[in-house]
């Protein structure tokens, strides 16, 4: 991902600024010696050159003078405006009934167990069994093995829910079931039994949330773009250099995301 991010600047021209590396260069140093160790041990330890580093370092800082380009007050309340969900702290309770099938299965393999989900879906809107007895008997969820009839809870958009399970389930009106959604962890079927709107936005005194929320989005859409033409050779960088999620949801308290929700993987 970073990679990715310091092509895209370096096609943009975004300058370097070279004293910001060097302060950061320093302020890592500090730390390191806080804890007893030097650059160098560090360094050592970690299989990295002060090149590299100061690489990443400068693209942080380009990432930052890229950012306050783009995000106006103008750009920053049109942002807030299309995404109330994920900065007012708006909640979801939802039930899933999760069939697994892995991320590289053949197509055919994925669509058939789609077709079942659909068939499941339609006993559903039949009247044949509820959505709870349906997850009860079909749920691949390990969480719903005491009989949980798929309940996963309330969440909100920044509880860490897998993007397309969260994005799927916010589409969703109140008692509605969703077609099969795809995740790293299979097929699910999704239903949301309840919603609890969020609070107006008070742009000003939320504005560094709003901030990090462009920010996460606006380097999701350039590494979408970015993967379709990219041709990345040499080492591969650490992902996770810029902070995917807001640091902060304005409006409310996000709900952690209960036990049998599907949470994003870690690296």
């Amino acid at each position: 991902n970073t990679r990715l991010v310091s092509q895209h600047l370096d096609r943009l021209r975004i300058p370097v600024p070279e004293e910001r590396v060097n302060e950061a260069v320093a302020e890592i140093e500090k730390q390191l010696k806080a804890d007893g160790r030097t650059l160098k041990e560090a360094l050592a330890s970690s299989g990295r050159t002060e090149d590299e580093v100061r690489r990443e370092l400068a693209t942080r800082q380009r990432w930052v003078e890229f950012v306050k380009m783009k995000a106006t007050d103008a750009e920053l309340k049109k942002f807030a405006d299309s995404h109330k969900d994920l900065l007012n702290g708006t909640q979801v309770k939802a039930s899933h009934i999760l069939l697994r099938v892995a991320p590289d299965a053949p197509p055919a393999e994925k669509q058939k167990v789609r077709e079942k989900l659909l068939g499941i879906k339609r006993d559903i809107e039949a009247n044949t069994m509820t959505f709870a007895q349906a997850a009860n008997k079909y749920s691949e969820d390990p969480a719903n093995s005491e009989g949980a009839g798929g309940d996963i809870g309330y969440f909100t958009l920044a509880s860490g829910v897998v993007e397309e399970f969260a994005d799927a389930a916010f589409k969703l009106k109140k008692g509605e079931i969703s077609d099969p959604v795809e995740t790293v962890y299979g097929e699910h079927l999704i239903q949301v039994t309840d919603r609890k709107d969020g609070g107006p936005i008070d742009f000003e005194a939320n504005k560094p949330a709003i901030l990090n929320a462009f920010a996460a989005e606006l380097q999701k859409d350039l590494l979408i773009a970015e993967r379709k033409t990219a041709k990345i050779d040499g080492k591969p960088m650490p992902p996770d250099l810029f902070p995917p999620a807001p640091a902060a949801t304005p409006g409310a308290a996000p709900a952690p995301a209960p036990g049998g929700t599907p949470a994003t993987p870690k690296p």
